[in-house]
């Protein structure tokens, strides 16, 4: 159908890198100083977070076609800004005592960053 979305996920047939884990790691999975590379589906589960100020390059190859962008961290923190309830919306949250209802939120930091994204 026209402007149907199609999910089509990578898979376990993906590789992740990091050039220098002193600069940028996978949390959980990169322990040796230099660079780590993820496959058999792991980057689908370690996010990718900043250590120290520096430039490292995050490549990924997949199905034969491979890209490469540098990613540079700082040292500057990133506070938060903004915190939205995204969901109920405003004009509707209903409920009674001791009942439980899932939220979600929208945090906003300094740098830009809207997490969930």
């Amino acid at each position: 159908e026209l402007g149907q979305r199609i999910n089509v996920g990578v898979g376990e047939d993906v590789e992740v890198a990091t050039s220098d884990v002193r600069v940028a790691t996978f949390v959980g999975e990169c322990t040796d100083t230099g660079s780590c590379t993820l496959s058999s589906g792991e980057a689908e589960t370690a996010p990718l977070a900043g250590v120290s100020p520096g430039t490292s390059e995050l490549s990924m190859v997949w199905a034969g076609q491979s890209v490469a962008q540098d990613i540079v961290t700082d040292d500057i923190a990133a506070t938060v800004v903004s915190l939205d309830i995204t969901a109920p919306t405003k004009a509707y949250l209903v409920g009674s005592v001791g009942s439980e209802h899932s939220m979600t939120i929208e945090v906003g930091l300094s740098d830009g960053t809207v997490l969930p994204a």
